[in-house]
């Protein structure tokens, strides 16, 4: 049986801590200050897109991870596609509801962010394989993304944080093409 770490792995927690740190510093920064309780549905909501998103990944990237991650739960056999399909899946739909919750303007902006994770990995498109596109989608998704859904909690507080969206890209931007760099070995393959 699956345990909770198992699913942590399944999910790469590991790649939180940039996505909800842009949407705290876009709510910072729209709010004017620290935020109310309302970015709290944003940060779970965006970790649930994240949870989803490297679920349904990890499901597309079985093979290469025998290669690249070894030690996550679907080339060890501990959790199966249909597992993560679920996991992935019931993450969205958490991700939905949470967001509605946050306010319409995040739902509308959580909609296209799911689009984009299916689209990094949906086979008959798989951005991940198309080099600038795939680092691009995965930058965009934490860099500019993230940080409008935080402005959009309280964007009737202020206009959009432009320069905090251009300072994340050009600060996330070199993570990623570094993490692209850790795949080729199975990527080849």
């Amino acid at each position: 049986m699956a345990s909770i770490s198992d699913y942590a792995r399944l999910f790469a927690i590991e790649y939180l801590p940039m996505g909800l740190t842009g949407i705290f510093l876009g709510a910072v920064f729209s709010f004017g200050g620290l935020p109310n309780t309302s970015v709290i549905f944003g940060l779970a909501s965006f970790s649930l897109i994240i949870f989803g998103y490297n679920a349904y990944n990890a499901i597309i990237d079985k093979d290469i991870d025998k290669i690249n991650k070894p030690y996550r739960p679907l080339p060890m056999g501990v959790l199966t596609e249909k597992d993560a399909y679920l996991a992935a899946v019931l993450c969205y739909i958490g991700a939905l509801i949470l967001a509605y919750i946050a306010g319409s303007l995040y739902f509308w902006i959580t909609i296209p962010a799911i689009v984009l994770t299916i689209l990094y990995s949906v086979p008959f498109l798989y951005l991940k394989k198309r080099l600038i596109f795939g680092t691009l989608s995965a930058t965009i998704l934490y860099t500019v993304i993230a940080p409008l859904l935080g402005w959009s909690l309280y964007s009737q507080n202020s206009e959009i944080v432009l320069y905090l969206i251009i300072f994340l890209f050009f600060l996330g931007l070199p993570k990623a093409i570094l993490k692209d760099f850790v795949d080729i070995p199975g990527d080849e393959y």
